[in-house]
């Protein structure tokens, strides 16, 4: 299955990460939502499971921040095409603190993160904050949660 989602990570402290060629950043407690879309042929499953594990050779943005996280928690996968990840990302990051070019290095819709910063928001409170999200984009095909 393609698509989008969503992943809730938490960093316990504050920690100061290198991410990749982009250098060190400083990233503070408290949860973050990302957002990414799996269009290869291994689908939201390959994917999913790629970034709930903390061995693995570091890749993309989202992996050097995975490896420090306390918890990833992946909320919401949406069927069809990837053309909606810059969309819900834009939302999240008018609703909050967006990473600034995190995770956006290859978009090409100007996103300023596909990466936010909700603080001490709880998990439960994002959960619902993503799904009414996917529910204005017309994303009602998200009733799954992939592990």
């Amino acid at each position: 299955m393609k698509g989008i989602y969503c992943l809730i990570i938490t960093l316990q402290k504050m920690q100061t990460i290198k991410v990749g060629k982009s250098g060190t950043r400083e990233f503070k407690a408290g949860n973050y939502i990302y957002t990414g879309s799996a269009m290869g042929p291994g689908g939201l499953e390959a994917r999913i499971g790629r970034h709930m594990k903390k061995a693995k050779k570091l890749k993309w943005h989202i992996d050097y921040l995975r490896v420090q996280a306390g918890s990833v928690l992946p909320i919401f996968a949406e069927t069809g095409n990837g053309n909606n990840e810059c969309r819900v990302a834009s939302m999240l990051c008018d609703k909050f603190e967006p990473v600034e070019g995190f995770g956006n290095s290859d978009c090409k819709n100007g996103c300023p993160a596909h990466l936010v910063f909700a603080g001490d928001t709880s998990q439960k409170r994002l959960k619902n904050i993503v799904r009414a999200i996917l529910k204005t984009r017309g994303l009602n095909k998200f009733s799954r949660e992939v592990i």
